[in-house]
């Protein structure tokens, strides 16, 4: 939904443009998502998703 609003409301002057710009902040959330999927959770207190359901 954020991706859409920031295309639809890009200062580009060109839809090229535009694409580019949200086609670039698509990565960069993807980019981020990957990072907090592979970093382990503050509340999980640095325990990996095996040792918790181990227990």
């Amino acid at each position: 939904m954020t991706l859409l609003l920031e295309f639809l409301l890009c200062e580009e002057e060109s839809t090229d443009a535009a694409i580019t710009y949200a086609t670039n902040a698509a990565r960069e959330s993807i980019v981020f998502i990957n990072t907090l999927i592979t970093q382990p959770s503050a509340d999980l207190q640095g325990e990996s998703h095996d040792q918790i359901s181990a227990h």
